[in-house]
């Protein structure tokens, strides 16, 4: 698996402290130092709209004039495919897709290639998946290295699926066949001569425990007994961390919410941990006011990013965050600047 070269160690950070501790560190010293733990944070953002984005003389422009506003430096854009003459997955439009990343990589900023469906669970679309997961990997292949995505990304969300909601036995076959299709792109990646990660997004509690201390969902695979969110941290190189809540830390906040997954990832020296903040609109109960800062501000966002980073870089597999989405994020930031947040 590999590593973000922009993720701190835990020596940084202990070398500091030893050295205040001791009173040797030199003020300059420092402000370099805390400076650049500071900078090795990264910032995500989800992007769905990509078809209006490329087809616009303007999106492409917008979108990253826009990241590069909000220090975003990686991107997870939603892929689009189709099949060739010959039935074979491919990119849709890879002429504009190759553009749009030359650009993004121009201003630091790295394409991760989203996609998923609560139904790439299931066993009878697994070869669906798989095929788009090559369609990126020929991309790559035939692409130069500006034009290359940085990452496979997969948000699946199985929980969606009636069949995990039936509970029991249903819900162990999705389980096992969730991770079955996350270990084969992880496979199939692997293959690949071209370096690219492999990134999912998850809940936050994959880890969940009843109130006798027992994991809810859990699976064995390949001869290991695990909860479900420490499988897939040892199948990946990256998880965003969908820990949605409008406070960073104290009780169910975002950063307590995230404390299981940082820890398992720090002990597994696994995959690394983009934590994620929600931007969308609280519409009641299918996104409560608690989980998003669709209605605040820009500036509470910004606060709570940093709040977050302050007390989660203590952990070696802190990445950094991830915003969703754009559109919302966009609509906070502009509504922020133009004092109309309580009008949205």
């Amino acid at each position: 698996m590999t590593i973000d070269s922009k993720t701190p160690s835990r020596y940084a950070y202990t070398c500091i402290l030893l050295l205040l501790s001791a009173g040797l560190l030199q003020i300059g010293c420092l402000s370099t130092s805390l400076s650049a733990v500071k900078e090795s944070r990264l910032r995500a953002m989800w992007f769905w709209h990509t078809e209006e984005m490329l087809n616009s003389d303007s999106g492409v422009e917008e979108v990253l004039s826009f990241a590069a506003e909000q220090n975003i430096d990686h991107l997870f854009v939603q892929i689009l495919t189709e099949e060739d003459g010959d039935g074979v997955t491919q990119i849709s439009d890879p002429s504009g897709m190759r553009a749009f990343i030359n650009l993004a990589t121009k201003r630091g900023i790295k394409i991760h290639a989203l996609d998923g469906a609560p139904e790439f669970a299931l066993p009878n679309k697994h070869d669906t998946v798989l095929s788009r997961v090559q369609a990126v990997l020929n991309f790559n292949e035939t692409a130069h290295a500006s034009e290359r995505f940085h990452a496979v990304r997969m948000d699946i969300e199985p929980y969606v699926l009636d069949e995990w909601r039936l509970g029991g036995a249903s819900q162990q076959g999705v389980i096992n066949n969730f991770l079955k299709i996350n270990q084969d792109i992880a496979d199939l990646i692997a293959q690949n001569v071209n370096p690219i990660e492999f990134g999912i997004d998850i809940p936050f509690w994959f880890d969940a425990q009843d109130k006798n201390g027992t994991y809810k969902f859990t699976a064995k695979y390949k001869g290991k007994y695990a909860n479900l969110a420490t499988h897939l941290i040892r199948m990946v190189d990256n998880v965003g961390l969908m820990a949605y809540r409008n406070k960073a830390t104290g009780p169910n906040s975002t950063f307590e919410l995230s404390l299981g997954e940082l820890k398992m990832a720090d002990q597994e020296n696994a995959a690394t941990v983009f934590i994620g903040f929600e931007t969308i609109l609280p519409d009641g109960d299918g996104i409560p006011e608690k989980i998003t800062f669709g209605h605040l501000s820009n500036e509470a966002l910004n606060d709570a990013v940093s709040e977050l980073e302050a007390v989660a870089s203590e952990y070696r597999s802190f990445n950094g965050v991830a915003l969703h989405h754009y559109k919302s994020l966009k609509a906070l930031v502009e509504a922020s600047d133009n004092g109309t947040v309580d009008s949205l």
